[in-house]
């Protein structure tokens, strides 16, 4: 067990030669060390240094690597016996969760639009819906008297419609569920339906009494907002039949949503008032489910969150710059975010803006690898992405 010496009897502690004993050696953890070290570049004191879940996991496990079972380093030559076993690699999970879970990694979002587009005769209004992206990565944009199809995989632009009248614009536009249907709302009242695919106009609907701001499909039900203060459910498999008709708001309705169950509509008024609505009790009543006083300007940003289906996201304009977390279960304001500015998309966001510009900003990170089975909604990361 022990080394031998020159001294006429084997001692412990005798001897001028040492040659390491390699039973006792743990050889595996010094092949690691040898293959693993690189130089670290520490931060200097003056510098932030926030450290990621990586680094945290790396840390832990160093910690209970380079230690034995009496607590003190462990040394890659081993000169005497050694009464204790290796010690078992033990890791704090809950711990280990607990503490590297709050060390979130920075995400770096750019200032800097990455395509521009021009956008000539883009009109400036706060409860008009003048551009929508489609699930076939299509973006419809209302410019002056035209409709346009911006195709994001090709960069190419098609004209889809023009008005001849001044007075008569398009003041909405929503795309299908499926992404081959387009609904245009006029300022003259009108909604016209057109396949986007063969460019042909399929319908035609005619029941409000002033401009149509706001537009949203449930699967065969097409909603229609209007500055009459109307809320329309149309039928458009029975050529845009009126399935019902709502009136809560004080002013024009310039935000429609449908849950993503189809269960809920929530609506958004210049008045600044949000009312959700259960689609079983439309045909009944006009009587909505609940009505949200807290926004103080005109509400057009709408989204229910994609895997809760009572909750609710609410945007409201200039003068109120907040978006508002609300539970359609209790019907209380869950939380306020204060923007300082008004409120579909894997990587990207497109922005409209009174400088006649459309503009494309890089906020995501690349989408990930499509994998079988995946879902092919209109929030699957890799429809939306332009390339």
């Amino acid at each position: 067990m022990y080394t031998p010496s020159r001294s006429k009897y084997n001692s412990p502690v005798g001897g001028d030669r040492f040659i390491p004993t390699r039973s006792l050696m743990d050889m595996d953890y010094a092949r690691s060390t040898f293959s693993n070290w690189t130089p670290v570049k520490k931060p200097k004191e003056e510098e932030h240094f926030l450290p990621t879940t990586k680094d945290e996991y790396r840390r832990r496990i160093e910690e209970h690597f380079n230690v034995d079972s009496e607590g003190k380093p462990r040394r890659m030559l081993v000169f005497r016996t050694s009464n204790g076993c290796k010690r078992k690699l033990e890791f704090p999970e809950e711990s280990l969760t607990s503490q590297s879970c709050l060390v979130k990694p920075v995400r770096h979002v750019t200032t800097y639009s990455d395509l521009v587009l021009d956008a000539p005769n883009l009109r400036d209004s706060d409860c008009l819906k003048l551009m929508d992206w489609s699930r076939e990565n299509i973006l419809a944009i209302a410019l002056g008297l035209s409709v346009y199809l911006y195709k994001a995989d090709t960069c190419k632009t098609e004209l889809l419609l023009e008005t001849d009248s001044y007075d008569d614009y398009p003041s909405s536009l929503a795309w299908s569920n499926d992404g081959r249907t387009l609904a245009v709302g006029f300022s003259t009242s009108r909604i016209e339906v057109w396949d986007a695919v063969s460019r042909q106009l399929i319908g035609i609907v005619e029941e409000h009494g002033g401009r149509v701001g706001s537009l949203c499909w449930n699967r065969h039900v097409l909603s229609s907002g209007s500055r009459d203060g109307l809320i329309i459910n149309h039928d458009v498999r029975a050529n845009g039949r009126m399935v019902s008709r709502l009136r809560a708001h004080l002013g024009e309705v310039c935000g429609l949503r449908w849950s993503e169950d189809g269960a809920k509509l929530a609506s958004g008024g210049n008045d600044g008032l949000v009312h959700v609505w259960d689609r079983q009790c439309m045909r009944q009543s006009s009587k909505y489910l609940y009505q949200f006083k807290d926004h103080t300007a005109p509400v057009r940003a709408l989204a229910w969150c994609p895997f809760k289906s009572n909750t609710l996201a609410t945007g409201g304009g200039p003068t109120d710059g907040s978006i508002k977390i609300w539970s359609t279960e209790s019907g209380n304001c869950v939380t306020t975010i204060d923007t300082g500015s008004q409120s579909p998309d894997g990587s990207r966001v497109a922005s409209a803006s009174p400088d006649e510009t459309i503009r494309f900003w890089k906020v995501f990170g690349p989408p990930p690898s499509p994998r079988k089975g995946d879902d092919e909604s209109m929030f699957s990361l890799k429809r939306m992405h332009i390339r």
